[in-house]
C-alpha cells in the first residue's frame, strides 16, 4: 500500500462505516418501537386482568351477601 492509498482507504472505510453505524440506528429504532409496541399490548393485558379481578371480587361479595341472607331465611 501506497503513501496515496492509506488515505483514500481510511477515507473509504470512515463512509462504510457512517453507513453501517445508521443501518444500527434505523435497527435499533425499529427494535425499540417494537418493544414499545409489546408493551402496550401487557399494559392492556393487565388493563382487561385488573377488570376481571374487580368484577370477580363483586361476584363474590354478591354470593357472600346472597347465601348470608339463604342463612338467615334457614334459621328462621
Amino acid at each position: 500500500m501506497t503513501d496515496s492509498e492509506y488515505p483514500q482507504l481510511v477515507e473509504f472505510l470512515g463512509r462504510q462505516f457512517t453507513a453501517i453505524d445508521r443501518r444500527f440506528d434505523t435497527l435499533e429504532q425499529r427494535v425499540n418501537e417494537g418493544f414499545r409496541e409489546v408493551l402496550g399490548h401487557f399494559d392492556e393485558i393487565y388493563r382487561r386482568l385488573e377488570r376481571g379481578v374487580e368484577e370477580l371480587k363483586r361476584n363474590v361479595a354478591f354470593l357472600q351477601a346472597r347465601i348470608e341472607e339463604l342463612e338467615r331465611r334457614l334459621r328462621s
